[in-house]
């Protein structure tokens, strides 16, 4: 199930695209999604059981990773030596900030369980998960499990944590 954004009114939501068994709001289930995979990536295992990102692509990646680094280190000292402006420095780093958020989220969805780098290798990879961008924490999700959700009684309020099973991969 995907979200989907409805009218300007209504919440964002889970709806099952076949029969519409399943229709429920957003909010609630992926706070506590996430909240289940942080506490998965606190674990002191986590890295033995998410397979890693081995291959050609992989390495072009960290690659092409090195050279925006370098990029951005070489603009760096180019305005401490004040051969560039500020706003070239600036312009310089978002370019090569944005291009690396690509290319560790095509990493990341690489293999299955590309989660290893950078997240996995961070010293927080729960926090990390918790504040990266939505492509990234879904790249993680789909590495590490499945999600399922059950459909729940018509107008019954409140978040019922058994109505969604997480299947870890």
């Amino acid at each position: 199930l995907k979200p989907q954004k409805r009218e300007p009114w209504r919440k964002t939501g889970y709806r099952c695209k076949t029969k519409g068994h399943v229709n429920r709001t957003a909010e609630a289930i992926d706070t506590f999604v996430q909240a289940v995979i942080a506490e998965r990536l606190r674990q002191p295992d986590v890295l033995e059981t998410v397979p890693g990102s081995e291959g050609p692509r992989s390495t072009e990646i960290i690659g092409e990773i090195d050279i925006q680094h370098a990029r951005i280190a070489r603009a760096e000292r180019d305005y401490d030596e004040e051969l560039i402006e500020a706003a070239d420095l600036k312009r310089i780093r978002d370019q090569s900030k944005q291009k690396i958020d690509t290319l560790e989220t095509e990493k990341l969805t690489l293999a299955h369980g590309a989660t290893t780098v950078p997240l996995l290798s961070t010293d927080d990879p729960a926090t990390t998960f918790l504040e990266a961008d939505l492509d990234t924490r879904r790249a993680v999700i789909t590495a590490l499990c499945t999600v399922t959700l059950h459909k729940e009684r018509q107008g019954k309020k409140g978040f019922a944590p058994s109505s969604v099973t997480i299947e870890w991969n």
